[in-house]
C-alpha cells in the first residue's frame, strides 16, 4: 500500500505511451495492480493534457497565414500551419 509517488505515475504512464505495452505489463513494471495503472495513466493523460496551453499555441490571423506561407516554403506543405516536434503524419505523397 501507501501513496504512489509522482515520479512513479509518471514513468508508468510514459512507458505506457512509448512502448504501447499492455497496461499489465507497465503496471507490473512499477509494482501496481492493473486497475491503478489504467487509472494512473488516465489522470496522468489529463493532467498532461492540461498543460496544453502553456506550451502549444496555434497561430490566429495574418500570423496563421504568415506561419502556413513559411512551412510551405520549407516543406512544400500546403495549408500547414507547422507541426509538433516528433509528430509523425501518414500523408498520400502528391
Amino acid at each position: 500500500g501507501g501513496a504512489i509517488p509522482a515520479e512513479t505515475k509518471l514513468l508508468l504512464t510514459l512507458r505506457f505511451y512509448a512502448t504501447g505495452n499492455m497496461l499489465i505489463s507497465v503496471s507490473d513494471f512499477v509494482g501496481v495492480s492493473v486497475a491503478s495503472g489504467s487509472r494512473i495513466v488516465k489522470n496522468v493523460s489529463h493532467a498532461l493534457a492540461s498543460l496544453k496551453p502553456d506550451f502549444i499555441q496555434m497561430p490566429q490571423g495574418r500570423e496563421l497565414e504568415r506561419t502556413a506561407l513559411e512551412f510551405f516554403n520549407v516543406a512544400h506543405f500546403p495549408t500547414c500551419c507547422g507541426a509538433i516536434d516528433c509528430t509523425h503524419i501518414r500523408i498520400i505523397s502528391p
